[in-house]
């Protein structure tokens, strides 16, 4: 199949240069006419682009991501398993082909690389008892090592760049009646209520959502039975780093467009499908957006569900969100609550039925005001609160307050992105001020510098579940803190051309106590895992 994929993007490619017509300006698609026959395309466009980032992460960092403080001393002289920095050359490579038919039909396929590539494992019949009847096996590419590095070898699983399909739909325009569309097929779905690149909820894009049920990092750092999966085992993983991986959702989607202001989305995705019990994920549900004619104002209601095979795992979500701008002010906030089940204590021990009910909510709020100057200054000041419980959940029963989503959002580089951070998605909040301006370097208003600060805690200190074994220092056990950190991030972006952009990223983390001592790392004479954090990116990106 891979081979496959290589002669589909060799042919693609060399038909590739018809798109380049002379007069075409630099960053748009290009377009290849043919004749109107019956069943081909009347037009085809031809995109695509190059990000490359360089990035350089400090040992504290890498660290947690590796579940370094973790790790059991083993071995004579003991196994410290110290944690070092890490630089890697991660870029993402993406071809695009729109078909545009007759009678409303078109079809686009879009191949990329992905650059997060954490895979769950295999799976088997356990051993534990009569249920759950299957465990996974942890598989390859955890921890630091989800960031694929193409000098370092570590690209795809034979070390080549691994091309895939990011989407493959059809979508039908006025289909049935006027107004109404239809897509099938391996599609993005971004929910993105003020367009700013960081969706809250749903996320669905390159470099995006991983699987809703992956228990949070924070308790992934210091439980013995390393990450779960709805409470479920997977088995390896207490000396394995965090999971992280990308979700690419398969299904179908309607629009209705009742006027140019208002629409209508239904919605059905397979994210995931083994064929075995409670190891699957399934997303459904509609959303109402309203655009305040003349105004860049919007309002959107949202039901979703997130399903891991019916029973005894299901989670509702609900809620609206408003983005109002007054002048130049700028109103914000989304808000969700959550219920249902989240899963069943006796995946974890394989005895046991007790309910783990989902009882959650999530929202933000915030204010941003865009100054009128030659710089185009803006402040912009937000609260965001994502509910979180302490994991433990035992054989009579429990509920889960960790809220379950596809989001992405990446606005801090360190605690948020999950590509190259810490992936925080649950179980905290934070206190965020962000400003910045737009300045002219080599063209007008072609440079814009920003600069972020955050304070982030826990919302549940999760209690700690492993055995006495596991630590350094016993007496550290029950030292907890709740501080996940001061961040401040400095980012900017200089747009070369139109085709052509430059960006560097700066992140540092302080005082983040949580990660130190919640790794079990503290004795009386080491400390393997630190509270400081530094992350550094440097990146270029280039479309056609």
């Amino acid at each position: 199949m891979t081979r496959g994929l290589y002669l589909g993007v060799a042919v693609l490619l060399a038909i590739a240069p018809i798109a380049f017509a002379e007069g075409r300006e630099a960053g748009q698609p290009g377009v290849v006419t043919t004749t109107d026959v019956k069943g081909h395309a009347m037009h085809l466009t031809i995109s695509g682009g190059i990000d490359i980032d360089s990035v350089w992460r400090d040992d504290n960092l890498v660290g947690v991501l590796e579940r370094a403080g973790m790790r059991r001393f083993s071995g004579s002289p003991p196994n410290h398993d110290v944690a070092d920095g890490d630089s890697f050359f991660s870029p993402r490579v993406w071809l695009r082909f729109d078909a545009y038919m007759s009678d409303h039909v078109s079809a686009v396929i879009e191949l990329n690389n992905e650059r997060l590539r954490s895979e769950l494992g295999s799976f088997h019949s356990d051993g534990l008892g009569s249920s759950p009847s299957n465990v996974i096996d942890a598989g390859s590419g955890w921890g630091a090592a989800a960031n694929a590095d193409l000098f370092g070898g570590g690209y795809g699983s034979n070390n080549d760049i691994g091309i895939g399909i990011q989407q493959a739909y059809i979508q039908v325009d006025d289909f049935l009646f006027e107004h109404f569309s239809m897509r099938f097929g391996i599609q993005d779905f971004v929910v993105d209520l003020r367009g700013n690149g960081n969706p809250f909820l749903i996320g669905f894009r390159p470099d995006g959502a991983g699987k809703a049920f992956i228990s949070p990092i924070q308790e992934a750092t210091f439980n013995s039975t390393g990450t779960l999966y709805a409470d479920r085992l997977v088995l390896g993983t207490d000396s394995l780093g965090v999971y992280r991986g990308e979700e690419e959702p398969g299904g179908l989607r309607f629009t209705y467009s009742a006027d140019e202001n208002l629409h209508f989305d239904v919605w059905t995705y397979n994210i995931w499908e083994t064929g075995l019990d409670h190891y699957d994920e399934w997303f459904y549900g509609l959303m109402a957006k309203y655009n305040i004619p003349d105004s860049p104002s919007v309002i959107q209601f949202l039901f979703d569900v997130t399903s891991n095979d019916s029973d005894k795992n299901r989670v509702y979500t609900i809620g609206p969100g408003v983005d109002y701008w007054w002048d130049n002010l700028e109103l914000y906030g989304e808000f969700y609550y959550q219920w249902g089940d989240y899963g069943y204590t006796g995946a974890l021990t394989g005895g046991g039925n007790g309910n783990i009910d989902q009882q959650s909510m999530a929202f933000y709020f915030g204010a941003r005001y865009n100054f009128e100057a030659s710089c185009a200054p803006w402040v912009d000041v937000q609260y965001a609160y994502i509910d979180g419980s302490n994991g433990n959940h035992n054989d009579s029963g429990d509920t889960n307050k960790n809220f379950v989503s596809y989001e992405d959002n990446d606005s801090l580089m360190i605690l948020e992105d999950n590509l190259y951070g810490l992936d925080v998605q649950s179980n905290y909040w934070k206190l965020q001020f962000n400003t910045g301006m737009v300045l002219s370097l080599q063209h007008e208003k072609d440079l814009t510098a920003s600069l972020t600060y955050a304070y982030a805690e826990t919302v549940a200190t999760p209690t700690r579940i492993n055995s006495t074994s596991d630590f350094t220092n016993t007496s550290d056990r029950f030292d907890m803190h709740e501080n996940l950190g001061n961040e401040i991030d400095l980012k900017m972006v200089w747009q070369y051309s139109d085709s052509l952009s430059f960006d560097l990223g700066t992140a540092w983390l302080f005082d983040g106590e949580f990660w130190t001592t919640h790794l079990g790392v503290n004795d009386a004479n080491s400390t393997k895992v630190g509270d400081n954090m530094y992350l550094i990116s440097v990146g270029a990106t280039v479309k056609f």
